[in-house]
């Protein structure tokens, strides 16, 4: 049986960011992701986005308008459509 919260405990203990950001987002914890990268991380949010979409499209446009259009822009809409 797959834990979801285990395998995020996981990455983040191991500093796999971009599993860490794609946890957050499969579990619905948008408002984590932000505060995660301002710590120092550095995040491929294309490559997240790239791997949530085929799983969650509805999480994978929740992190495109985080990335996109939040206070902090992470990425270009170009980039993401």
């Amino acid at each position: 049986m797959f834990d979801p919260q285990l395998a995020l405990s996981i990455y983040v203990r191991s500093g796999n960011t971009e599993s860490v950001v794609q946890g957050f987002v499969e579990s619905g914890q948008f408002d984590k992701i932000i505060p995660y990268v301002q710590s120092g991380k550095q995040v491929d949010f294309i490559k997240v986005l790239q791997g949530v979409i085929p799983i969650n499209p509805e999480a994978g446009l929740g992190l495109a308008k985080l990335i996109c259009c939040g206070p902090s822009k992470y990425a270009t809409t170009e980039s993401v459509a």
